[in-house]
């Protein structure tokens, strides 16, 4: 088992904590949130994980093809001082869908934290490309 660090200041818990996001953070240039993509017979739905998020901070872009969600989280503006165990900073994931979708006819729900997409699925058009 690993000892827990003992820090002497407040400062130097913070510091130990921002180095090891800044360690996360080099190895993703923008952290992505937890997904679960659902192929139902009439839709996809995709759900991700935002915590912490408030909902008109969160933006979603799609094609009929890729969906693209991101959020950024605002910043404690208390007068105490605050300590992040987590991510203080934006978040994004582009999705490639399985199945052409039809993005105009989204439904959106954000509730605890869980963000869920469901977009109707599109019959792709087919095309004679001549040689």
């Amino acid at each position: 088992m690993t000892p827990v660090p003992q820090y002497a200041t407040w400062e130097e818990h913070r510091r130990a904590l921002s180095q090891t996001a800044e360690e996360a953070r080099s190895q993703h240039a923008v952290p992505r949130p937890a997904i679960e993509i659902i192929n139902e017979p009439e839709s996809i739905t995709v759900s991700a994980q935002l915590p912490g998020f408030e909902s008109d901070n969160i933006q979603i872009k799609s094609t009929d093809t890729m969906l693209t969600i991101s959020a950024t989280r605002d910043e404690y503006e208390g007068e105490g001082e605050t300590l992040h165990s987590e991510w203080h900073s934006d978040v994004q994931r582009t999705i490639p869908l399985p199945v052409p979708t039809n993005p105009d006819k989204a439904e959106v729900t954000y509730e605890s934290g869980i963000l869920k997409i469901t977009l109707p699925k599109e019959e792709g058009q087919q095309v004679t490309i001549p040689i």
